[in-house]
C-alpha cells in the first residue's frame, strides 16, 4: 500500500490503535468493577454484530477502510529499512571497488542490474544490462539493384512517360506527359540526378519537343549538357553557358511564350529549357543596360533599377511562367539543382518534384515538403532512387531505371545535320562580379570558329531571316533586338560584318 494515497485511512488506524490502548486500561480501572454490577455493553456488542451486515458495505464503499492505513504505514516501515539495507550494500559495494574488486549488483525492485570492473585501471568500464529493442524491417524489395531502361522500354506507351519503378513490387507509374511538363529535378552529387533528367528529357524529345540548354559548366565533360548530347540535334540556340548567353536564353524563351500567348502564334512547335544547377547560377551577377531595363520592363513587366542585378530574377520570372501559364502552349522547363534553401520561388511553381538524395537534415525536410518520415528515408537514398510528388497527386518513393547514354532516341524532328550536336565548349572568363566578358554574337562567332560547318542549316536559316531583315528596311539595332541583343557596341559591329558577307553572297548569286 502507498502511505501518501492511503494517509486518511492511516490516521483513523492509527486513532483506532490509540482507542484500543485506552478502552483496555480503562477496562482495567472501572469495567471490570461494573461487570459484575450489570452486562449492558455486552448487548451492545451483540447489536452491532447483529446488524454488521447492513452497516458494514456502506462504510466499505464510501472508501473508510481503516486495516489499508495500517497496512500502508507497516508497507512503509519495511520500504524504509529496505532503503536502509540497499544503503548499506551500495556503500559495501563501493568500498570493494575501490579496493580492485570486480563486482556484480542486483535490485530486483528496480530492476536494475550491472557489472563494474575496477574504475581505478583505464581499461575498466560498466556495462549496463539492457534488453534489446526489436528491430521493425521494412517492406522488402524485389527489384535489382540497377534496372536497365531497355529492359523495360517495351512497357511504356509510346505516348506516355515512366515516372519510376516501386521498389517493392516492381510495378512500372506510367504517366501522361502533362504530369511533369515543368519539373525540379533536386539532389547532392552522384544521385542519380542526370540520369533522371535524361529519361525525362528523352520522352519530350520524342513527343516533339525542342531544346534549350542553360549549362554554365557546359566545357566540362561531364557537365548535363554533354551528357544531353544525344539531343544536340534538337536546340534551338548554341547551348547557353556564359551569364549573358543564359539571360539572353531566358529572354528568347519568354518572347516565345509572349509571342503565342498574345499574338496567337502557333504553339504547334514544342519548347523545353533545361537550365543547370540553378541554386548556383541563379546567384552570378549579369550587367543590364537602361536601355535592356526599359525593354524587359514594356515587354514582361519586370523593374530593374541596378545595373548588375541577380540571374535569379530572371530564373525566377521563368519558373513561375512554365509553372503557371507556358505549359499551356507547348512550352516546358526542366530545373535542376543540388541545394533546396533559398529556392522556395522555384518550389512553389513546380508541377512535379523529384527528390534524390541529400545529406543535410535541413534539406532534406525542406526537399520533403516538410514530412519528417520521407525526409529521413532521402537521406539514405541509394542511386537512382527518388521521392515524386507534384500537382495533384502524392509523394511515392520510385527508382529510376538506368538509361543508355550515347544512344539516340526516336524523334519526330529531323535533325539538321548529322554534325549539329559536334559543338566544343570553352571555359569563359568572368570579372570580379562573376559575369561573362563575352557578348552574345560573341558566343555565337565562338561556336562557328569551333568546327561548326557554315553551311549548316541553322546557320543558313540565321543568315536568310537576317538577310530579310535587311531587305525589310531594319537597321542593324532593330535586328539585335529581335533577338534579344544588345544594341550598341562589338554586337552592332559583329552584326555589320554578317550583314556584309550576306551581301557579298548576294552579289555572287545575282
Amino acid at each position: 500500500m502507498n502511505l501518501r494515497k492511503c494517509w486518511f485511512e492511516a490516521l483513523l488506524a492509527m486513532a483506532a490503535s490509540f482507542g484500543v490502548i485506552g478502552i483496555v486500561v480503562w477496562l482495567n480501572a472501572s469495567l471490570i468493577k461494573m461487570w459484575w454490577s450489570t452486562n449492558w455493553w455486552w448487548v451492545v456488542g451483540l447489536i452491532a454484530l447483529v446488524t454488521s451486515r447492513w452497516w458494514w458495505e456502506p462504510v466499505r464503499e464510501i472508501g473508510v477502510q481503516p486495516w489499508r492505513g495500517f497496512t500502508a504505514f507497516v508497507d512503509y516501515v519495511q520500504d524504509w529499512k529496505d532503503r536502509n539495507e540497499h544503503r548499506l550494500m551500495l556503500v559495501d559495494t563501493r568500498g570493494r571497488i575501490k579496493a580492485g574488486h570486480d563486482i556484480e549488483y542486483s535490485n530486483q525492485l528496480t530492476g536494475i542490474s550491472f557489472k563494474a570492473s575496477n574504475p581505478l585501471l583505464k581499461a575498466s568500464a560498466v556495462k549496463v544490462q539492457e534488453v534489446p529493442n526489436p528491430q521493425l524491417e521494412g517492406p522488402k524489395e524485389v527489384i535489382p539493384a540497377v534496372i536497365a531502361y531497355s529492359s523495360i522500354a517495351s512497357q511504356v506507351p509510346a505516348d506516355r512517360s515512366l515516372l519510376g519503378v516501386y521498389p517493392e513490387t516492381g510495378n512500372l507509374e506510367i504517366v501522361d506527359p502533362e504530369r511533369y511538363k515543368t519539373a525540379w529535378f533536386v539532389g547532392g552529387s552522384n544521385t542519380g540526378k542526370t540520369n533522371t533528367v535524361y529519361g525525362k528529357v528523352a520522352d519530350a524529345v520524342r513527343w516533339g519537343a525542342r531544346m534549350i540548354i542553360c549549362d554554365s559548366h557546359a566545357y566540362k565533360k561531364d557537365s548535363l549538357a554533354n551528357k544531353l548530347s544525344d539531343f544536340h540535334h534538337t536546340l534551338l540556340m548554341p547551348i547557353a553557358q556564359t551569364d549573358e548567353q543564359i539571360k539572353n536564353a531566358i529572354i528568347a524563351f519568354l518572347r516565345e511564350f509572349k509571342a503565342r500567348r498574345d499574338h496567337g502564334k502557333s504553339c504547334a512547335d514544342k519548347w523545353l529549357i533545361v537550365a543547370d544547377e540553378v541554386n548556383a547560377t541563379a546567384n552570378h551577377m549579369v550587367r543590364i543596360s537602361k536601355e535592356e531595363a526599359a525593354s524587359l520592363l514594356e515587354e514582361f513587366g519586370i523593374r530593374i533599377e541596378d545595373e548588375y542585378v541577380k540571374l535569379q530574377v530572371f530564373f525566377k520570372f521563368l519558373a513561375e511562367t512554365c509553372g503557371y501559364e507556358a505549359r499551356g502552349f507547348e512550352m516546358f522547363g526542366y530545373f535542376i539543382s543540388q541545394k533546396v534553401a533559398g529556392l522556395a520561388w522555384l518550389r512553389n511553381a513546380m508541377m512535379t518534384v523529384f527528390v534524390h538524395g541529400l545529406l543535410m537534415d535541413s534539406e532534406a525536410l525542406l526537399a520533403a515538403n516538410s514530412s519528417r518520415k520521407y525526409a529521413e528515408l532521402i537521406k539514405s537514398f541509394k542511386a537512382g532512387r527518388t521521392l515524386v510528388y507534384g500537382l495533384d497527386f502524392d509523394p511515392v518513393v520510385l527508382q529510376q531505371p538506368k538509361y543508355e547514354m550515347g544512344q539516340i532516341v526516336d524523334s519526330t524532328i529531323v535533325a539538321p545535320t548529322s554534325n549539329g550536336s559536334s559543338m566544343v565548349f570553352q571555359q569563359p572568363t568572368r570579372d570580379d562580379f562573376g559575369r561573362s566578358t563575352e557578348g552574345a554574337l560573341e558566343a555565337v562567332g565562338r561556336y562557328t570558329e569551333d568546327k561548326i560547318d557554315p553551311s549548316s542549316f541553322e546557320l543558313k536559316k540565321l543568315i536568310a531571316e537576317i538577310g530579310k531583315m535587311k531587305s525589310n528596311g531594319l537597321s542593324n539595332d532593330a535586328i539585335l533586338k529581335q533577338y534579344g541583343l544588345n544594341p550598341g557596341g562589338r554586337n552592332n559591329q559583329n552584326l555589320k560584318a554578317v550583314t556584309e558577307v550576306i551581301s557579298e553572297l548576294e552579289a555572287e548569286e545575282a
